[in-house]
């Protein structure tokens, strides 16, 4: 099933403009959550299609950059605790639902949600 809902996501947001994926290498790897790189601007909580992509599964791969979390700030060398790249990376990695419960509609629902036009 996850392989099947990550081949959706693949074969249909591979060439959207606003998406790079992060697929897994081999079939068999394929994960619990699909990764994507989103463009800046991408806003889970819009609404599209009368769901939000909160309401979709869609989620941030990281809900802040790492060097806020608590375990990892107090490794942080930088005193003024500013980390641009990791807020971006942050930002733009969003992941997909794979597992058995995603429906063929909720698929196209999610991948709807990144652009209307790229659901066929």
């Amino acid at each position: 099933t996850r392989q099947m809902n990550a081949g959706f996501y693949a074969g249909k947001l591979e060439k959207h403009g606003g998406v790079s994926l992060l697929t897994p290498q081999k079939k068999i790897d394929c994960p619990i959550r699909f990764p994507c790189y989103v463009e800046a601007g991408f806003d889970l909580s819009k609404k599209k299609k009368s769901l939000s992509g909160e309401d979709l599964g869609i989620s941030r791969m990281y809900p802040q950059g790492l060097h806020k979390l608590a375990q990892v700030s107090r490794f942080c060398l930088n005193d003024r605790d500013l980390f641009p790249g990791a807020d971006y990376i942050a930002s733009h990695l969003v992941t997909l639902p794979t597992h058995q419960l995603v429906s063929k509609s909720m698929r196209t629902h999610i991948v709807a949600h990144f652009d209307g036009d790229a659901c066929d």
